[in-house]
């Protein structure tokens, strides 16, 4: 049986809704979209071609982000070292230092705690 050429639309619409929703949960691009079945050239071919879709990945992107440095933050309240940290959530250290740098709410947050940390060890001592 033949599809249509909006069956196709729709189904595409709906891939590409699927595949911004993993990368908002954490997922990269390609990765999401491999999940989906859709190949990487397909992808970069969506991506570059429909600009609805590129707006969601980066608004997807910085959803990721801000999830990303929320549980790092989690985890330096519960006591974790900041490389401890980073890997049980994912980000390189680096990452995590350009992520300081960048913003500085950020960056102020991950010093603070890790500030109250060093107090706490300091004062055990």
């Amino acid at each position: 049986m033949k599809i249509t050429r909006l069956e196709r639309r729709a189904q595409r619409s709906r891939l590409k809704i699927a595949i911004l929703r993993d990368v908002s949960k954490g997922r990269y691009g390609t990765e999401a979209a491999h999940r989906h079945g859709v190949s990487s050239g397909t992808f970069w071919q969506w991506q570059w071609a429909d600009a609805k879709f590129s707006a969601g990945l980066k608004a997807a992107a910085k959803t990721r982000v801000h999830g990303l440095k929320q549980a790092v933050l989690a985890k330096l309240r519960e006591g974790w070292m900041l490389k401890d940290a980073a890997k049980a959530v994912g980000p390189v250290p680096g990452t995590l230092r350009a992520w300081r740098k960048q913003d500085p709410v950020f960056g102020a947050r991950v010093k603070s705690l890790l500030s109250e940390q060093r107090k706490l060890r300091n004062h055990g001592r």
